[in-house]
């Protein structure tokens, strides 16, 4: 930040740095300096701003109407002072004396900061300063609600922009879910990508003459789930089914959402008696969170079976598995 000077330099004789002075009219901190502000006057300057923001005041004006000459560490001090007072929501004016001060000013990026004082509203002690003085106040008020009100606004503004940029953020997240072939609600496979997964797992079981078994899942009783405790509670449930499926399987094995609260998961290595021994231990857990429960059929790959097939059998199977369950348990 370079010198700079309001005055005329020539063969001005140089003033020196007064201690500034500080007093408080109608609760407002006015800080007056006198003389050429450098940077042997920045200590006293600072010790002078930082007691005016320690009294947490309603605002602080600095006056340079005795000032011809500043230099960057006044300035400096200014700006130190201002993010201060910012930090209490509070602001920091200037008053500056003529039209080069006041573009000093701007090109230190002050020019927020300057406000307009009377001519005859000099010092606090002045017999005549009083009408000129609550004129003086009333407009340092006035500017001051002026800047807050900016200030809201811009934050009001950052804010507006904060919720759009993370709607953008989800929105995109959704996308790139979406193109991973990951449920977004569920972290399950999507049907497109999951088929596939399920394809290339048949083929390498047949390949490596491994036993496989394909799990059709559907919950008991969703849409009383949603109607008595909302919809929000059955995406719980459906979230909570499927981070169950994933701990009670290994890395390797498919879990698939085949759809709504459906879902369809590959065991390799396995028969039906240990897939169905894996899913009876699933559906106690979900029982003891909510009193929930699932239903699975299973289908184990034979000779001839293709996906479609697998799919069909297991599925036909859970309905029986159910079948027998509700009568089983109405006996």
């Amino acid at each position: 930040m370079p010198s700079a000077s309001w005055e005329p330099h020539g063969d001005r004789t140089r003033r020196s740095a007064r201690v500034p002075s500080v007093s408080r009219k109608e609760g407002c901190v006015v800080v007056w300096l006198e003389g050429d502000q450098d940077a042997s006057s920045t200590a006293d300057l600072d010790r002078a701003l930082s007691a005016a923001v320690a009294g947490d005041p309603p605002c602080i004006v600095v006056d340079l109407s005795d000032v011809s000459f500043v230099d960057a560490s006044t300035l400096g001090a200014l700006l130190r002072a201002r993010d201060a007072l910012r930090a209490l929501d509070r602001p920091l004016m200037v008053r500056a004396p003529n039209r080069t001060a006041r573009r000093v000013l701007g090109l230190c990026g002050l020019s927020d900061l300057i406000c307009a004082l009377p001519a005859d509203a000099t010092r606090s002690g002045d017999a005549e300063a009083g009408a000129s003085w609550d004129r003086y106040t009333a407009a340092t008020e006035r500017q001051a609600a002026s800047m807050l009100v900016r200030e809201a606004a811009a934050l009001k503004a950052a804010a507006a922009n904060d919720r759009e940029q993370a709607a953008l953020l989800r929105h995109q997240a959704g996308l790139d879910l979406d193109a991973a072939g990951i449920d977004d609600l569920t972290g399950a496979l999507c049907r497109r990508r999951g088929f596939a997964a399920l394809q290339h797992e048949i083929d390498r079981c047949r390949r490596s003459k491994t036993k496989l078994v394909i799990s059709f899942v559907d919950v008991d009783g969703m849409k009383r789930v949603n109607d008595t405790r909302g919809h929000l509670a059955g995406d719980d449930l459906l979230r909570e089914l499927a981070a169950n499926l994933r701990a009670s399987l290994r890395s390797y094995d498919i879990v698939m959402r085949f759809g709504g609260d459906e879902f369809v998961y590959s065991l390799a290595g396995a028969t039906i008696d240990d897939a169905v021994a894996r899913f009876d231990k699933l559906r106690a857990s979900l029982a003891h969170i909510n009193g929930d429960s699932a239903s699975a059929g299973f289908a184990e790959l034979g000779r001839s079976d293709t996906l479609h097939t697998m799919l069909a059998r297991a599925d036909s199977d859970l309905y029986e598995r159910r079948r027998l369950r509700s009568s089983t348990a109405g006996v």
